[in-house]
């Protein structure tokens, strides 16, 4: 009783370090919480495509798919980049480092975040497959969506801007002078991720007016509901990685960095997943592998010839009249 005891509150204790999140050293705990995230997002794509594979409703969600598949590539990609940002010394203090070492951390790092930047707006791209196939062709909604794509493409195309310039005190080449200043570069960062923030939300209002607007059964609700509530997770992950930007202006771009890197992927995640509940998507009903009925006159007609099969007592020529009548009937609109 006493070893589960204070088997509790070790589990506690290491529960309320990784709230926390402070130290001398935030590399491993990112690099813990970071590979949970994937695994998480892997899951949740993977049960997604075995229910495709299953109801038969690849073709119909092919760019659903690729969208998911490239936003969780991404993700895996910024991983195994932070991992190894991480063993260079990315989460510790900056000023417990070396300049070669900064230096490295830099590129990597850099290169991390670009990766589940580009992972979180191909994760906006999914949602928007998910709820395209339930909007009209022509509607505000519809405009609406479409302009999510064209700013999801805008924001990768910063994402990737911001990686490759030039950022004094995080990564200048010797005898460049033409560096970004850090608080610029931490100025258009907030900007990117306030506009994921918007997105976000958008995204969030629109699933929710189309669960207004559609039929759906109780269980379908159910799975709309937590849909809609990873999204919300997803801008509260959102808003707190905006907030966090800011600390890295005292130039510790190491330590805080790792903060920052971890909320994005949890942003991801919680984005990735509330595209994959099934029950947001009804005109995904298992209805490609149901039997298609037969049409009322082929049911009468079948139902006639079994007209006292058992007894033998039906004739072929009660049946040819009882056809003829049952077709007159049918074409006057009686039945």
């Amino acid at each position: 009783m006493e070893s589960l005891q204070t088997r509790s509150v070790e589990i506690l204790a290491l529960i309320r370090d990784l709230a926390s999140f402070e130290g001398e050293d935030r590399g491993p705990r990112t690099h813990f919480l970071i590979w949970n995230f994937l695994v998480m997002t892997l899951g949740a794509v993977g049960v997604r495509e075995y229910r495709n594979v299953k109801l038969r409703t690849m073709n119909k969600q092919s760019w659903a798919t690729w969208a998911a598949l490239v936003s969780s590539a991404m993700l895996l990609l910024s991983c195994v980049l932070e991992s190894r940002a991480i063993s260079l010394g990315h989460g510790k203090h900056a000023s417990t480092l070396s300049q070669d070492a900064l230096l490295s951390i830099a590129v990597v790092s850099r290169l991390a975040n670009m990766f589940v930047t580009l992972s979180i707006f191909w994760s906006k791209l999914f949602v928007v497959s998910v709820l395209q196939p339930n909007v009209p062709a022509v509607s505000g909604r519809r405009r609406t969506l479409d302009a999510v794509i064209g700013a999801s493409a805008l924001g990768m195309a910063v994402a990737i801007v911001l990686a490759s310039i030039p950022v004094d005190g995080v990564y200048c080449p010797t005898g460049r002078v033409s560096c970004v200043s850090l608080g610029t570069f931490v100025m258009a960062s907030r900007v990117l991720a306030s506009f994921s923030v918007v997105l976000n939300v958008v995204l969030v209002l629109m699933a929710a007016s189309l669960v207004a607007r559609l039929s759906l059964e109780p269980r379908e609700k159910t799975g709309a509901a937590v849909a809609i509530t990873f999204g919300a997770c997803a801008i509260f992950a959102a808003l707190i990685k905006r907030s966090k930007y800011s600390r890295l202006e005292d130039g510790d771009v190491t330590y805080h960095g790792a903060y920052i890197l971890l909320w994005s992927v949890a942003e991801a995640t919680l984005t990735t997943i509330a595209g994959t509940f099934p029950s947001i998507r009804p005109y995904m009903k298992d209805t490609s592998v149901r039997p298609a009925s037969p049409p009322p006159e082929a049911v009468a007609l079948r139902d006639l010839h079994s007209v006292d099969a058992e007894r033998g007592q039906s004739s072929d020529t009660e049946l040819r009249e009882s056809e003829v009548l049952y077709r007159s009937m049918v074409r006057a609109g009686l039945l």
